[in-house]
């Protein structure tokens, strides 16, 4: 968040429990954001300030200043006493070396006079050149500077019988020599200039080599050397070595640092030295040497027994230059290692392995073997040569991945045997076949270099198991074995698995450069399943590639050829487990054994590019052979497919000789015709060069050109260009985004096949489809699948004609329902595309499941056209029939279809509640024969979009309905149907009338017709239709129904339901007002209904009125059973409603008015009674008891709202009434309030109510009132139920009222105070809180009233911020505060106004809260969390 700089900064510190009210905040819990709202207040400005929702501490920061300081210098003080001289007594000017003014005649001298364990260095200084010997014993700190001298050994050192050392350095002692120069005389008999066992630096000092033997060490270093300098030199005697490093002692660690100058040669000794032989545990012991910088001469291992091996190490930084490298046989960076295995082993994930030698493999000694999933390396052969002997090959396995390169020129791997293995998964679950998930990814790629084998016994390069994987882009793989018979070796052969299927993995080979090449075989042998790929490079051989399984694709630059010279005939020899063919660049070979020894499967070969070349044969051979294991020879080709596209095909004899496959080749150039291998719709041409090029024959045109594709017109269409096509097209097309074109069918097919998950054709742009010849078609030939669509419109799509169909579907077994795929989908991607489908003819039809699919997110029109489909029944497993209903068209977006004949179900659905209600409108001249299903999905899934249907004209045969009420809504405002209609699909305002004969029914607006009854069975089906509700009340009386008006009704003698004849059975007859009215005039009631007559007036709108104006009758004379159910009953000059001995009235809701005024519900004292003139009057007689019970509704009359007379049960559950009914009421049950006048009956429960007495005006929610809350709570809202389950919104009857406590909807979180620029003058308070509405209000506003000092003032809030846990903030900050006001008490109350889920607006109020500046500092400076900046400012406050 932003925070305030300077004096807007915040210092947020709550008042202590202590005070006023208890304090919950912490420090720092109210944060200013910069944004200030302002009002003045005297000499105050209060602020309703902005929150964020995070809460952080805000306090001033200011660079702490820099503070400077004199440099401080240790003094190291020395105990050491200086020489004394006696007086007129010099130093000897004659000394050979000096200690600190101290004169020594000779060096030994010297180094004997410095003190042992000392701890700083003790400094000889060489006065002039000097000879003789030094032998230095542990435990000194001596430093020897030669001073530019030359000191000359002329008697060796050492231990007695080995004086054989020009300097002797015992372990223990720590030495520097520096700035001189050390030689030995002829006949000193040294073997090593300096023999080293301590730490030793020589720094710009020249070892000479003079002296020593041939084969000696100038510097044999066995304890710790470091060389540096620039002008450092070491000279290398005659066959010897100017450093070497090794150990004699069981333990110790020499280690040698080169940093600069010029060393003829550093060698180390890779073994432990012993003169009695090995017979001591040296595995503890190392040997290191470090070359980072100077110039070197030569490097190498001086001395190396693998039975004393030391875990020595050698390494050359980038900066130090090596002439010659001797002994290592490779380096990884700057290490150097013995052998290729080692150097392999110590490579980490991305190392180059460069060799530095040549290297001999053999099975007792070095190897080239790369293993483990995490050893990803790379092999620079670096033109050097690695040789194997007859008992060793090389491998990489377990998961590993090794590049090979050659980074100079002639580097090779020669095997002369066994070959070079990649070994993926070997282990076979069933004996026979791998686990395909057990893939082990075993990577050899041969960048540079060569890989050659010059024995018979196993191929070059030979991947095998699950995942092996080869990869070839330069560099040379050969098999160079030739025995001067029909015999050889290969190049590649890999092995994926025995008895290889397509789903059992295998190995991998890719070939993008380089060659591979065999003297006398096939070059790459594919016995076992895998994929190769050939791209690239050049494959060669007496045969170039035979594969017997898996899945072969040759393209790019790639050459295959065979150099087999024979005599034109098939050639193949016999051998081990398989069968080799001779003198085809590809031979394809079906192998007859099925037996788990043979190594072969299913193929799939492609070639798009490349050459194919053979010397004395055909470019490809394919045919069945026997296998040699069982010599059964292959019935049937085991090839899934084999295509050519491209390339370049060239034999001796002939380009293609296949026995078994045809119609592969669709592209490429050949030596001889390839006819005889082309499908339908290609041909072949001869060239002038006599060869023969394959293309397709053209099946469309733009204009004048013609393509081979009806996929290649639609690419090189132009914006609005027509495409015509002139064949058959099999392919599957699509238009893109960026197209806009016309497709003419011109009475050919594009057929899409069966191409798994393609349709015909996807239009993903602008697309006009026309047939203007006839009898054109779009189509794929799925049967008995699933399938896939034949067209996939994404874009703007408009079909004028043409044929469509497709025959998907079928019953599936395993998910035990009907499987298929529409014929057209129209969206269904995204939002965010055309997804536009216009159809205007054309004939769409498929049998097995929908024709047109609108997808969400599609916008359907269809103004002709013919749909076709049909129900399909099947058997489910368990042998019940089941029924798939197809659509004819299926929307689950917007669709409008005013033509066309449609023959199939119309399905409107809704998918999701994220997506807009489908809706479909039908009308015009559309011809419809089918079901309705209307929001199946939705009512299965709990959506609540609805799923809509309009209908406004047409002709329908509808054979059922379904529309479930929670998530469809269909409204017919025209139309002519063959079947009755469901009523309540018919739209407010219609009715259905049917012909004379009922045979059809037609929907009618009920104002352009004198029919305003509709009546409906008992089923809820529109049967027939009338001008009043008199015509038809006795007939519908006979079967049941109701009657349902769609226009006010004006019934001169009144409405009567006649009593039952004696015997007679009648039904009960149902009044819907549907919000109309009907008036009576005369003498009579409005309504009347006969003993033992049953009658229920409702109305679903409310706002529909039965009324009278006879002043001899009320308007509902009951003498039957009654239910009244929502509609107002009202009398002008009689009761409302009388009940005659022995009926029975019920009233649930509803109105029942008796008065001369407009009806409006009143208190009984408004105006004077008019006598007789009640609600509802109801009597009784003995014999016949009448009912009347009251369940809801609004009941009142000029005299009272019920008039109870004798032998009547009147019980009172619910209602309002202008008159006290408490003596019908059952007291403990239910109780009776009174307010403005009107009595409101409910349940005798806590906090129910009637809630009219609330929402009097029940259009106007502003109107609206709250229940009183009691002490400490507010009003939460309305509910049906008395836990508070479910919000109510009702206007009228029982409601449950819910209050909460006050502090739970506002909160106070304490006062703080702001750091402004100026506390010495005046300062700012703020009061925080923290809001949350009860469940499901809306906020609506907040506020505050102030009081200072006996002045009030009202602040309205202006900025919240709302968290995620519901919570509310809002601060109100008093600012500019002038200090003499600090102890000033501020009094403030928090309002806050919120709209409940009803609509009703309830304002609550906080309890006062006080504060005062001082209050806020005094516990700031008593707060243990108070940073200093906070207390700082508080005491300038309180000052």
């Amino acid at each position: 968040m932003k925070k305030r700089k300077g004096a807007d900064q915040l210092l947020a510190v709550a008042l202590s429990a202590s005070m006023v009210v208890s304090m919950n905040a912490p420090i720092a819990a109210w944060a200013d954001t910069g944004e200030e709202s302002s009002a003045v207040v005297g000499s105050q400005v209060a602020e309703t300030e902005p929150v964020v929702p995070v809460e952080e501490q805000v306090t001033d920061s200011s660079a702490e200043p820099t503070v400077e300081s004199s440099e401080i210098v240790d003094v190291v003080k020395t105990t050491e006493t200086p020489v004394a001289f006696a007086a007129g007594e010099t130093q000897n000017a004659t000394a050979v070396a000096t200690i600190d003014g101290t004169a020594y005649d000779t060096l030994a001298a010297a180094i004997a006079a410095v003190p042992d364990s000392g701890a700083t260095p003790t400094t000889i200084t060489l006065n002039s050149d000097a000879t003789g010997g030094v032998k230095i014993n542990g435990d000194k700190n001596v430093i020897l500077d030669l001073n530019s001298h030359t000191y000359n050994v002329v008697q060796g050192v050492g231990s007695t019988g080995t004086e054989t050392n020009g300097m002797q350095l015992i372990k223990g002692s720590t030495v520097v020599i520096k700035n001189g120069t050390m030689t030995a005389s002829a006949n000193a008999g040294l073997h090593f200039m300096i023999k080293n066992y301590c730490d030793l630096t020589l720094e710009n000092v020249v070892v000479q080599a003079s002296g020593l033997g041939n084969g000696d060490s100038t510097v044999n270093n066995c304890g710790n050397l470091t060389v540096r300098g620039a002008n450092a030199s070491i000279a290398a005697p005659q066959g010897g070595y100017a450093v070497t490093t090794g150990n004699y002692v069981v333990g110790t660690h020499p280690r040698t640092v080169i940093e600069a100058g010029a060393i003829d040669s550093v060698y180390t000794e890779g073994s432990f030295w012993e003169a009695s032989g090995a017979g001591q545990d040296h595995s503890s012991s190392t040997v290191s040497t470090e070359i980072t910088g100077g110039t070197i001469g030569s490097i190498g291992i001086s001395y190396w027994d693998a039975a004393k091996d030391l875990a020595w190490t050698f390494d050359v930084g980038p900066d130090a230059t090596i002439g010659t490298v001797n002994d290592f046989a490779a380096n990884v960076g700057t290490g150097y290692y013995a052998s290729l295995k080692d150097a392999i082993a110590a490579a980490q994930p991305g190392d180059t392995v460069t060799l530095t030698n040549d290297v001999q493999l053999s099975r007792s000694g070095d190897a080239l073997q790369v293993s483990g999933a995490d050893k990803s390396i790379v092999l620079d052969l670096n033109g050097k040569s690695i040789v194997a002997d007859e008992t060793i090959g090389a491998k990489v396995t377990d998961g590993a991945k090794l590049t090979v390169r050659d980074s100079a020129e002639g580097g090779k791997i020669q095997l002369v045997k066994y070959g070079f293995e990649v070994v993926g998964d070997t282990t076979y679950t069933d004996g026979s076949k791998p686990d395909p998930s057990n893939a082990v990814s075993s990577t050899l790629t041969l960048e540079g270099g060569t890989i050659a084998n010059s024995g018979g016994y196993a191929a070059t390069v030979y991947p095998y198991g699950n995942g092996a994987t080869l990869n070839v882009t330069g560099g040379t793989i050969e098999n160079t074995y030739a025995n001067g018979a029909v015999d050889g070796g290969f190049a590649v052969s890999g092995n994926g698995t025995r008895n290889g299927t397509l789903d059992r993995g295998g190995i991998a080979v890719n070939v993008t450069g380089g060659t591979i090449k065999s003297a006398q075989d096939c070059a790459v042998y594919l016995p076992g399943y895998g994929d190769v790929s050939i791209t690239g490079g050049t494959v060669e051989g007496w045969t170039g590639i035979e594969i017997d399984s898996g899945n072969l694709s040759i393209g790019g630059d790639a050459v295959v050829k065979s150099t087999y010279q024979g005599d034109g005939t098939r050639k193949y020899k016999t051998s081990g487990d398989g069968n080799y063919n001779f003198g085809a660049a590809l031979a394809v070979v079906s192998k007859g054994s099925q037996a788990a020894t043979g190594y072969y499967g299913h193929m799939n070969i492609d070639i798009a590019g490349g050459a194919l070349e053979s010397a004395s044969y055909y470019a490809i051979d394919e045919y069945n052979l026997a296998h040699v294991q069982d010599n059964a020879k292959a019935s049937t080709p085991y090839i899934d497919s084999l295509t050519i596209t491209g390339g370049t095909f060239k034999g001796s004899v002939g380009a293609i000789l296949s026995d078994n496959m045809t119609g592969f080749v669709t592209g490429g150039t050949y030596s001889s015709d390839p006819a005889a291998y082309i499908p339908a719709g290609y041909e072949t041409t001869q060239t002038v060069d006599s060869m023969w090029e394959v293309a397709a024959v053209a099946v469309a045109k733009v204009g004048d050109i013609e393509y081979a594709s009806l996929q290649d017109a639609i690419d090189a269409t132009a914006d609005g260009q027509a495409i015509s096509l002139i064949a058959n097209a099999t392919e599957n097309v699509t238009v893109p985004a960026t197209a806009n074109c016309t497709l003419d069918l011109a009475g050919y097919t594009l057929n899409g096949g069966t191409v798994a998950s393609k349709a015909a054709l996807t239009n993903n742009g602008t697309l006009v489809i026309k047939d203007s010849v006839g009898g054109g078609a779009v189509k794929r030939n799925d049967s008995q699948t699933a399938g896939y669509y034949v067209v996939d419109n994404q874009g703007t799509m408009t079909v004028d004609g043409g044929s469509f169909s497709n025959n998907s579907g079928f019953y599936d077994e395993a998910k035990n329902t009907w499987s298929a795929a529409s014929l057209v989908r129209n969206g269904g991607v995204a939002a965010d595309r055309a997804n536009t489908l216009i159809v205007n003819g054309g004939t769409f039809e498929q049998s097995g499941f929908i024709v047109v699919k609108n997808d969400d997110y599609g916008k359907l029109t269809v103004s002709g056209g013919t749909f076709r489909t049909q129900d399909q029944t099947y058997t489910q497993k368990d042998g019940v029939q089941a029924t798939s209903v197809n659509s004819a068209i299926q929307n689950w977006g917007q669709a409008t279809v005013s033509g066309g004949d449609i023959q199939g179900a119309l399905w409107v659905d809704t998918w999701s509640n994220d997506l807009p209600s489908s809706e479909m409108t039908v009308g015009g001249n559309v011809r419809f024969k089918g079901k309705v299903v209307m929001g199946s999905y939705a009512s299965q899934h709990g959506i609540s979009k609805q799923a809509i249907l309009k209908v406004t004209g047409g002709t329908f045969d509808v054979e059922s309905w379904s529309v479930p009420s929670e998530a469809a809504l269909v409204s017919l405002t025209g139309g002519t149907y063959s079947a009755q209609i469901p009523a309540g699909c018919v739209a407010d305002g219609y009715l259905v009338e049917p012909d004379a004969g009922n045979t059809t029914y037609t929907v009618k607006k009920a104002s352009e017709t004198e029919n305003k009854v509709q009546v409906v069975d008992k089923d809820g089906n529109a049967t027939g239709a009338a001008k009043s509700v008199s015509e038809v009340v006795a007939e519908v009386q006979k079967s049941g129904g109701s009657l349902v008006l769609a226009g006010n009704v004006a019934e001169t003698g009144g409405i009567t339901i006649p009593a039952p004849q004696t015997g007679q059975k009648v039904e009960s007859v149902t009044i819907e007002l549907n919000g109309n009215d009907v008036t009576a005039s005369g003498t009579d009631a409005a309504v009347k209904v006969g003993e033992g007559a049953e009658l229920v007036i409702s109305d679903a709108k409310g706002s529909g009125v039965i009324s009278s104006t006879s002043t001899q009758a009320p308007a509902v004379e009951v003498a039957g059973t009654v239910t009244l159910d929502g509609a107002t009953v009202t009398s002008s000059s009689n009761d409302g409603i009388k009940v005659a001995a022995g009926a029975t009235l019920t009233v649930k809701s509803g109105v029942v008015e008796a008065k001369a005024a407009t009806p409006k519900l009143e208190y009984l004292s408004a105006r004077s009674a008019a006598p007789g003139q009640y609600g509802i009057s109801a009597v009784g007689e003995q014999g016949k008891t009448t009912t009347l019970n009251i369940e809801g509704g609004k009941i009142s009359g000029e005299a009272g709202a019920l008039s109870i007379g004798q032998n009547v049960n009147c019980s009172v559950k619910g209602g309002v009434f202008n008159s006290d009914v408490s003596q019908y009421m059952d007291s403990q049950n239910y109780k009776q309030t009174e307010a403005n006048g009107l009595y409101y009956v409910a349940p005798n429960a806590t906090n129910a109510y009637n809630v009219a007495q609330f929402k009097t005006n029940t259009a106007d929610p502003s109107t609206w009132t709250a229940p009183t809350a009691p002490s400490g709570q507010t009003f939460a809202g309305w509910y049906a139920d008395s836990q508070y389950g479910t919000p109510s919104t009702a206007t009228e009857g029982t409601a449950y009222a819910k209050f909460v406590d006050i502090s739970s909807v506002v909160e106070f979180r304490g006062g703080s105070l702001r750091i402004d620029a100026a506390p010495e003058t005046q300062g700012s308070i703020r009061f925080g809180y923290s809001l949350r509405v009860p469940e499901g209000s809306q906020l609506v506003g907040a506020g505050w009233d102030c009081t200072i000092e006996g002045k009030e003032y009202k602040y309205d809030a202006t900025n919240f911020a709302t968290y995620d846990t519901g919570r509310t903030a809002v601060n109100l900050v008093l600012r500019n505060t002038p200090k003499a006001h600090y102890g000033t008490q501020i009094a403030t109350i928090m309002n806050m106004t919120y709209k409940t889920v009803d609509g009703t607006t309830v304002t609550t109020k906080d309890i006062v809260q006080t504060r005062s500046i001082n209050q806020v500092a005094q516990y700031i400076l008593n707060s243990s969390t108070a940073s200093a900046d906070e207390k700082e400012y508080a005491t300038k406050i309180l000052a």
